[in-house]
């Protein structure tokens, strides 16, 4: 005799991932675009992933106390099994590396079920003589359709009509830009490169890459005060310096030359220049930016960070300084080119899905120094190959000075190393001060021009 056959499913793969979530708060990020509440084959799991979610979209802090506060409101105690089982959930928990694996293999399991599901349904249908031909093919066609969107997401195929209207809004965008004077991303304080963004930094991964001691770090401030003025949002996660370090940075940028770095630094002020650094703090306190100097930073982390920021409306470019900094896992076999590669896979990806530009600062390898004058080339990048694929701009910054005292001072070079939506370039000049706290067009700037100096 046939022994009746059970669904597949893992109920311990369901309370790991629980247990995760609700220990982890910020670990919903990974998964909350994966998996669904009827997924979970047990009851209680869906009842209690419900929560989690409707928390996670209205942005409240998830833990063990808000949840049960959130299942006691809606009566559903009793669903979950009582208070004890959520602690159960959390008992066994010793580690969150495996939560995305956990919600795959939760939804492979759905989608086995729903396949049987629709088998026996599809059966029972053929038999009844009341449904018709045309009937039973539409039937198999919306749950074939159904199964596919849950294995491979849902169809991006558009008639040709609609990515052609839209890219006649967005020509239709630029020309108004044009006219109102406004930028048309988020625009640097150099114009020549402005000019080969055609506007500004947009949606994409964006990598600043150079040398220690080039700047990388002044450059990338001087993009986010460039978009505070257009009133943007930089989120800035920050693994080298500390939110004092680059505060400082920040009143260096906006004190005129009197006040000379080494005095700043060290104390040496007078009243008249302490003066001013108060009032050039004041300038800064009143950006509206956001700093992390979070020194273990994962992929996952920026994500649920940048979510959360995103939701508040208060991230529309993220700065990463920088890439070699990041905490990167690599798997069992896996190269760490094959882990940075991951990795920006991975930010590429969130720049789409937040519709936000990601400026990825990065390290350029010795070898640099070896090529003709000292230029980097897309060679250079460390753990090059795969930065270089998912990137949408290759940028480096390059100081003559540094490596010739003849060379004229305060002037340096960027090189438009890759653009994937325009033309590459040769060298663009730009000027900045000793300290490397201002980015300028020209070497001589006397008056305030958002695009002659930030």
């Amino acid at each position: 005799m046939e022994l009746a056959k059970v669904l597949p499913y893992n109920l311990d793969f369901e309370k790991a991932l629980l247990g995760i979530c609700i220990l982890e708060g910020k670990s919903i990020y990974e998964i909350v675009d994966i998996i669904n509440t009827d997924m979970f084959y047990d009851i209680k799991h869906q009842t209690i992933y419900k929560h989690l979610v409707r928390m996670f979209r209205e942005g409240v802090q998830i833990d063990l106390l808000s949840l049960g506060k959130s299942i006691i409101q809606r009566n559903e105690k009793e669903v979950i099994g009582g208070f004890e089982y959520l602690s159960e959930l959390t008992n066994r928990i010793s580690s969150s590396a495996n939560i995305e694996y956990y919600a795959v293999m939760i939804k492979e399991y759905y989608i086995k079920r729903s396949i049987i599901t629709f088998s026996a349904e599809l059966n029972t249908k053929a038999y009844f003589e009341a449904e018709t031909l045309d009937s039973l093919v539409e039937y198999i066609d919306k749950r074939i359709f159904e199964i596919t969107n849950y294995c491979y997401g849902k169809s991006t195929i558009e008639h040709v009509s609609v990515p052609v209207t839209k890219a006649l809004e967005e020509i239709h965008e630029r020309i108004q830009a044009n006219k109102s004077g406004k930028p048309l991303g988020i625009p640097t304080p150099i114009t020549k490169l402005n000019n080969i963004l055609n506007g500004g930094y947009k949606t994409g991964l964006h990598i600043l890459a150079a040398r220690p001691a080039m700047g990388k770090t002044s450059f990338m401030l001087s993009i986010a005060k460039m978009s505070v003025h257009f009133d943007k949002i930089p989120l800035i996660f920050s693994l080298e310096m500390t939110n004092k370090q680059l505060a400082d940075r920040l009143i260096l940028s906006e004190l005129d030359d009197s006040v000379q770095t080494d005095r700043y630094r060290n104390g040496w002020m007078d009243d008249l220049e302490f003066k001013k650094v108060v009032d050039a703090s004041l300038l800064a306190k009143n950006m509206n930016m956001y700093f992390d100097d979070n020194s273990c930073v994962s992929f996952s982390y920026i994500k649920s960070t940048s979510y959360k920021k995103k939701k508040q409306g208060a991230c529309d470019i993220i700065f990463i300084d920088y890439l070699q900094l990041m905490d990167i896992k690599q798997e069992k076999g896996q190269t760490r080119d094959m882990a940075i590669g991951n990795i920006t896979r991975q930010l590429k990806a969130l720049s789409k899905e937040l519709d936000v530009p990601i400026i990825l600062l990065s390290q350029l390898n010795r070898s640099s120094e070896e090529n003709r004058g000292k230029i980097p080339t897309l060679s250079n990048l460390r753990e090059s190959g795969n930065i270089e694929q998912d990137a949408d701009s290759v940028l480096f910054i390059h100081r003559p000075e540094y490596y010739d005292n003849t060379e004229e001072k305060g002037h340096g070079k960027l090189i438009m190393a890759k653009h994937r939506n325009g033309a590459t370039t040769g060298e663009i000049d730009f000027y900045y001060n000793e300290s490397l706290t201002k980015i300028f067009n020209e070497p001589i700037i006397e008056i305030f021009d958002y695009n002659a100096t930030f």
